[in-house]
C-alpha cells in the first residue's frame, strides 16, 4: 500500500520531525546534566558510601551513584559486605 502525501504535506512532516529530532537532542542533554550533578553530588557529600555499592560485581560509578539514589536516606551501614547489600536492595 503506498500513500501519496502532496508537497506542503510533506513539507509540514519534515518540520515535525525535525522539531521532535531536536527536542530529543535537548531531552538528552538534559539527562546528562542531570546525571553529571547526581553523580557529582553523591561522590562530593556520600564518598565513603560510594565504595560498597562498587565493589558489586558490575556495578560502574553510575550504578553505584543510582543505587545510594534509589536507597534515598536509608543508612547503608548494616550492609557490611557487597553481598548483603546486593540482596538487600533486590
Amino acid at each position: 500500500m503506498s500513500v501519496i502525501f502532496s508537497m506542503e504535506a510533506y513539507e509540514q512532516l519534515s518540520l515535525h520531525i525535525t522539531h521532535i529530532q531536536k527536542h530529543i537532542v535537548y531531552l538528552q542533554q538534559r539527562i546528562e546534566a542531570i546525571q553529571a550533578r547526581l553523580t557529582s553530588t553523591v561522590t562530593t557529600e556520600l564518598p565513603h558510601d560510594l565504595h560498597l555499592p562498587q565493589s558489586i560485581p558490575g556495578v560502574s560509578l553510575k550504578g553505584a551513584v543510582i543505587i545510594l539514589i534509589e536507597l534515598g536516606s536509608e543508612d547503608i551501614s548494616p550492609f557490611k559486605t557487597a553481598k548483603r547489600l546486593a540482596s538487600g536492595i533486590g
